[in-house]
């Protein structure tokens, strides 16, 4: 695997940014691990007509949120579009062996693409946490911060 983005089109975004969201999100991750995000709560009745309420993030989910979210300016837009056309975080996320190969790019790619799944499906991103998907991101994340090459760890 090779990663789409190259290192000069990060010289246009401020990847000290990048970098400082990624570390936050790794210190998180010991809490993430072991707490939910928050709840779906349950339908509300009005009428006859049955209201969903949406996922209720509690501060552990909105804090993840935030920082997650934080990341999508430190993509450049022409890479972006490339990585989501060539399978984006779907190829990671399906395939934990390619996970080991990720670079700083892919993973702030992958953690855009869990928070922004939100917006499509209430309680999306409860459910990678308690799938283990995002440990497994931020577990990846600690190495790319530490300087581990990709596939190496």
């Amino acid at each position: 695997h090779e990663s789409i983005a190259t290192e000069d089109c990060w010289m246009t975004n401020d990847v000290t940014d990048r970098a400082a969201i990624l570390r936050s999100l790794v210190d998180l991750l010991p809490e993430i691990e072991k707490s939910e995000f928050g709840r779906m709560p349950p339908p509300d009745r009005r009428k006859g007509t049955l209201v969903l309420q949406g996922f209720d993030f509690n501060e552990l989910g909105n804090r993840f949120q935030d920082l997650a979210h934080g990341l999508a300016p430190t993509l450049p837009r022409d890479e972006w579009v490339l990585w989501v056309d060539g399978g984006g975080a779907r190829r990671f996320l399906s395939d934990e062996a390619l996970l080991v190969s990720a670079t700083e790019f892919d993973v702030a790619g992958i953690l855009v693409t869990i928070a922004r799944g939100e917006r499509f499906c209430d309680g999306y991103v409860e459910d990678a946490r308690a799938t283990g998907a995002i440990g497994r991101v931020l577990r990846r994340v600690a190495e790319v911060v530490a300087g581990v090459a990709p596939g190496t760890s």
